[in-house]
Parts: structure tokens; C-alpha cells; sequence
């Protein structure tokens, strides 16, 4: 229910159009803010964005739902050839091999790889991380941790390929009055020497470079998103993470080096 509440409280407070009576549907005007990290969009408030996935798409009274298909692999590929490294080792986050690898379904698939590519191939085996904790409830902490354990060894050669990859990143950081900057796609900065005021303490470098990662890679999807709301302004109705929804049917009208979208969902 606070979902709903919030929902409709956010609707009262900016605003909507009555597109039809029976049955009731309504417009508003989204505004957006993009994360200092990476450059995604984020809706203002508690609006169409925020709603849980079902809750979404039971209430869109029109459009379609399209992601970037496989973003962080083909991205992640695309940059390591553009420093000369192989992408050989991205094989390792393929379902199947996950699939074989660890003995999961392939419904948790996707937390392995999201985790493996934003942690730089970094495995953690705290109880902090959400990929043990979700192991640990289907499989005991006795056995998550021997999985974990195995994952960690798995990922070995793609961590030493990314570790290539954020060295190059760092080395085109630019220094200026804050410090050492490096700059994504979509032209936001990110420091790499950043401390905190009321602290002083710096990042732990580790860490510095799981975001430094995330910063670049998100700064090349959202640039794809936004390339194309630009090209297509009257086409786009509203901005997800990691894709958008449309007014009509757009595969056609999608042209891009890499990437490839997907229609996820639609009005019912």
C-alpha cells in the first residue's frame, strides 16, 4: 500500500492531465536527475520509476518497455578492445558456464554477473554481500561459502583484464582543483582522490576503482539512452535505468555500434 500512497501522492503534487474517464487514465510530466555515478536517470520523488516491476506495468495505460540488451558484457567488451585486450574471458559470465560452475539455476544468473562486473571480478565472501547472503539462504552458509570460493578462483583471469581496463581509466584522469578527475561518456567526472570533508579520510583504492568501473561503463549506456531520446524526442514518454519507454513499436528506428535493445513490457 505505501507504494500505491506514495504514487498517488506524488501524482497530486505535480499535476496530470485526464486522458480518459472510463477507464480513469491520467498523464504527468516526469522530471529527472542523473546519479553523480555513471550519469543514469532517476526520476524526481516517488513517481512512475520507483514503482515495484508489476505495479509498473499493470498501471502503464500506453507504451512499450525497452531495455539495452546484455549492456554491462557488450560494453565491458567493446572497451577492453579498444585498449588491445581480449574479451575472450568475458565467456565466464555466460549462463551457462555460471550455471555449471556454481550449480544454480539460471534465474540467479544475473546477480552473479551484475556482481562480478561492478566488483571489478572481486569476490567477496562477507556476509555484507548480497550475492552470499541470497547463497546462503537457498544453500547453507557451509556450502555458499565453497561456491564462493570457487566463483572467487573462476574469475581470476577476467579480474586481471579489468584491472588492465581501470588502469588505462585512470591514467586519463585529469588533474584540477579537486583533484584527479576522470571523465565518462555523458561528461561527468568522477574523482578518484576524493575525501571526505568533515573525515578527511580518503577511498579505500579498492573501492575507488569498483566505482570508478561502474562510473564508466553506466556513462556508456546512459549515453546510448539519451543519444537516442535526443534523435527521437516526440517518440519517448518516460526514462528507465537502463532504457525507456516508447509511444509505439521502435526496433527499427534503433541503430546503434554495439548495443541492441529489447521490448521487456507493454500497456496491457
Amino acid at each position: 500500500m505505501m507504494y500505491y500512497r506514495n504514487f498517488l501522492s506524488h501524482l497530486a503534487e505535480v499535476g496530470v492531465d485526464l486522458i480518459s474517464d472510463t477507464p480513469l487514465v491520467v498523464a504527468y510530466q516526469q522530471s529527472y536527475k542523473a546519479a553523480k555515478i555513471g550519469g543514469r536517470s532517476f526520476e524526481i520523488s516517488c513517481g512512475f520509476q520507483s514503482l515495484p516491476s508489476k505495479m509498473k506495468w499493470a498501471c502503464l495505460a500506453r507504451g512499450y518497455n525497452y531495455d539495452i540488451k546484455g549492456c554491462q558484457l557488450e560494453i565491458l567488451r567493446h572497451e577492453l578492445r579498444s585498449i588491445n585486450v581480449s574479451d575472450r574471458n568475458l565467456r565466464l559470465l555466460d549462463s551457462k558456464v555460471i550455471c555449471k560452475v556454481l550449480g544454480v539455476e539460471e534465474t540467479v544468473v544475473k546477480q552473479f554477473r551484475y556482481a562480478s562486473v561492478f566488483n571489478s571480478g572481486y569476490v567477496s565472501v562477507s556476509f555484507k554481500s548480497a550475492t552470499v547472503r541470497l547463497l546462503t539462504k537457498e544453500f547453507g552458509r557451509s556450502k555458499a561459502k565453497r561456491m564462493i570460493l570457487r566463483w572467487r578462483e573462476h574469475l581470476v583471469p577476467l579480474k586481471d583484464d579489468l584491472a588492465r581496463l581501470l588502469d588505462a581509466y585512470e591514467a586519463s584522469a585529469r588533474k584540477n582543483r579537486y583533484g584527479r578527475c576522470v571523465t565518462n561518456a555523458v561528461g561527468q567526472t568522477f574523482n578518484c582522490t576524493y575525501k571526505r570533508v568533515a573525515t578527511g579520510k580518503r577511498w579505500r583504492r579498492d573501492v575507488m576503482r569498483r566505482k570508478l568501473l561502474a562510473h564508466m561503463l553506466q556513462g556508456l549506456e546512459s549515453l546510448a539512452v539519451y543519444q537516442f531520446v535526443s534523435d527521437h524526442p516526440s517518440l519517448i514518454c518516460a526514462l528507465e535505468h537502463d532504457g525507456f519507454i516508447s509511444y509505439s513499436l521502435i526496433d527499427e528506428s534503433w541503430h546503434h555500434p554495439y548495443l541492441k535493445i529489447v521490448l521487456k513490457n507493454q500497456a496491457l
